[in-house]
């Protein structure tokens, strides 16, 4: 349980320590959030490829994050993820982009280079996620990072375990290489 100290900072009530003890927890909690935010910001840095999203994904995605922002269902740092990766890409319309960029509703094959197992997922809005189909939420660590990436790259994510490294090996479907540029 966390309370407001006399200085508004937390405080781990559970711990009934002297005031030293509880500023030695409280300097590990800011350690272990600046650690976070140190594996985040090497995620960015390692994921700095050019990204491109359709004009329709951009919008889409923009009202999605503004959307569930303050609904707390989805862990803040996949939001902010994805919301900086929404920023930095580069939007072409969906006539325009390449086939072999990763939009939404696109289903492509990747390599864990971890174990060097392939999967073959569908990025898809949180509503039509389900992960036993290979339906991908864009709000998952994996959705997030797969967004906008060409074949060939490699991506990035934070999981339980630390961070995860994928190859996207090909596209093998994406609705606007099939001209269908509303889906």
């Amino acid at each position: 349980m966390v309370r407001q100290g006399k200085d508004k900072r937390p405080v781990c009530s559970f711990y009934s320590g002297s005031g030293q003890d509880q500023l030695i927890v409280l300097g590990a909690l800011r350690i272990y959030s600046t650690i976070q935010s140190i594996f985040l910001t090497l995620i960015a840095l390692e994921m700095k490829d050019n990204i491109q999203i359709t004009e329709l994904d951009y919008v889409r995605l923009c009202g999605l994050v503004n959307s569930v922002k303050n609904l707390k269902t989805v862990e803040l740092k996949n939001l902010s993820f994805l919301g900086e990766e929404i920023k930095r890409a580069e939007r072409v319309s969906s006539e325009q982009i390449a086939p072999d960029f990763v939009t939404m509703n696109s289903q492509v094959e990747v390599i864990d280079l971890d174990t060097g197992r392939p999967m073959v997922v569908k990025l898809v809005y949180p509503k039509n996620a389900d992960f036993k189909v290979g339906n991908i939420s864009v709000l998952s660590p994996l959705g997030a990072a797969l967004l906008g990436y060409r074949t060939g790259s490699i991506i990035s994510f934070e999981v339980p375990k630390g961070i995860k490294r994928m190859e996207i090996k090909r596209i093998l479907y994406q609705p606007e290489a099939n001209g269908e540029y509303l889906v």
